[in-house]
């Protein structure tokens, strides 16, 4: 009976510190995930209100995560990105906070390069998610479109200035889509005819 009760216990114990294990990886995700959303927030404003390419956004974040997995890592674009992250992180909860600080911040090198590019990753296909392309429509126009997975909405920002020239744009307009193929027809419908090129 003693060994049955002793076998229960066991079995409970080891029960218990998985679903202990499965809450702290769950939790960890929901943290990197509002972090991913603050830093894709700030790519946004950077590409709607200073006019930075999508491109190049893409190709920053695709450079820092090479030197990153580099052995050893790249110590200054470390300390860079690890720098971006730590400020983001002022935003989020105090559990989130936590949460994220423990990978950024870990004792080993290769350990806080490999959690740094892992999330720049992320963040990487974040943004690449985004695009939908630039729309012209009959008359000329165009407008750069993107699309926002996690709020169902697409926006057109324009109109883009003509050639070399620089101005700031803004959102011209705006629609609620579920796929990024219902964003384009969407966008497509409010903006008028023309096609993306």
């Amino acid at each position: 009976m003693i060994i049955v009760i002793l076998a229960m216990f066991a079995t409970a114990s080891s029960i218990i510190a998985a679903i202990f294990s499965l809450l702290k990886v769950w939790n960890k995700q929901k943290a990197e995930h509002v972090l991913i959303k603050k830093q894709l927030e700030a790519i946004i404003k950077r590409i709607i209100e200073v006019g930075m390419e999508k491109d190049r956004e893409i190709r920053n974040l695709r450079e820092s995560i090479e030197y990153l997995s580099k052995k050893p890592p790249d110590l200054k674009i470390l300390e860079k990105k690890q720098k971006i992250l730590d400020s983001m992180l002022e935003s989020l909860s105090e559990s989130d906070r936590q949460q994220i600080s423990e990978g950024l911040h870990q004792p080993l090198e290769r350990g806080r390069a490999d959690y740094t590019a892992k999330l720049l990753t992320k963040i990487e296909h974040e943004v690449k998610m985004i695009e939908l392309g630039i729309y012209r429509t009959k008359d000329g126009k165009e407008y750069d479109c993107l699309f926002f997975k996690d709020d169902r909405t697409a926006q057109a920002i324009g109109p883009l200035p003509e050639g070399d020239q620089i101005g700031s744009r803004g959102v011209k307009f705006s629609v609620t889509a579920k796929t990024k193929q219902e964003a384009k027809q969407n966008l497509v419908n409010k903006i008028g005819p023309g096609k993306y090129v």
